[in-house]
C-alpha cells in the first residue's frame, strides 16, 4: 500500500513536467519528422511525399558533413576546457589563502557591483528635486494645465500648484508618496 502511494506522489510530481516537455520539445521534434518526409515549400498547400530521399540528400551533401564536424568539435573541445576550466577554479577559491581571497573577491565583484549600481541609478531617477520621474511628471501635469488654458477650461483643483491635492507635488521636495502609480497618480498623465 505505500509503495503504492510513493508511486502516485512521485507520478503526480513527474507529470506536469513531462506534458510539458512532450508538448514542447516531443511533439514538434514529430512534426519536423513528418514534414521532412514531403517535399515542400511551406508556403503552398502542395506537398509531395518523398520518403527519406531528403535525408540520402543530406547524407550526400558535403556541406552539411562539414557543419556536423565543427559542430563536434566545439561541443567536445569546447565542453572539455570549460569543465576543466570551472574545475581549475572551484578548486582555487576553496580555502584561505590571500590568493583565494583575492580570486574570490575578483569572481563574485561583477555580481555585487551590479546591485549597488542599479540602487544608484534608481536613487537618481527617483531624487525628488532632479529626478527623472519627478521632472517628467511636473512637465505632464504642466502641459495639461496649458492644454486645458489654451480651451479656456480651468481645473484649479486639478492644478500642480493647488495645495489640496498633494499628489500633484511630485517635483517639490515636500512630496514623499513615490513612485506615481502607488497614489493612482498615474490616472492624471493624460489630458
Amino acid at each position: 500500500m505505500r509503495r503504492k502511494k510513493q508511486r502516485w506522489f512521485v507520478i503526480s510530481f513527474l507529470s506536469p513536467a513531462l506534458l510539458i516537455y512532450a508538448v514542447l520539445f516531443v511533439w514538434p521534434v514529430i512534426q519536423a519528422f513528418y514534414v521532412s518526409l514531403f517535399e515542400w515549400s511551406g508556403l503552398s498547400d502542395v506537398r509531395k511525399f518523398v520518403g527519406l530521399a531528403n535525408f540520402q540528400h543530406l547524407i550526400g551533401d558535403k556541406v552539411v558533413w562539414q557543419a556536423l564536424t565543427h559542430n563536434m568539435v566545439f561541443l567536445l573541445l569546447g565542453g572539455v576546457v570549460m569543465m576543466v576550466l570551472a574545475l581549475v577554479i572551484a578548486h582555487c577559491l576553496q580555502g584561505e589563502s590571500g590568493a583565494a581571497k583575492t580570486l574570490r573577491g575578483i569572481y563574485l565583484l561583477p555580481h555585487i557591483v551590479s546591485l549597488v549600481i542599479v540602487a544608484v541609478l534608481w536613487k537618481f531617477i527617483y531624487n525628488p528635486s532632479m529626478g527623472m520621474a519627478t521632472t517628467h511628471r511636473l512637465a505632464t501635469v504642466l502641459h495639461r494645465d496649458l492644454a486645458l488654458a489654451l480651451v479656456g477650461e480651468t481645473h484649479e483643483r486639478d492644478s500642480p500648484f493647488h495645495r489640496g491635492d498633494e499628489r500633484f507635488y511630485a517635483g517639490f521636495p515636500d512630496d514623499q508618496r513615490w513612485p506615481l502609480a502607488a497614489d493612482g497618480g498615474h490616472a492624471h498623465l493624460s489630458l
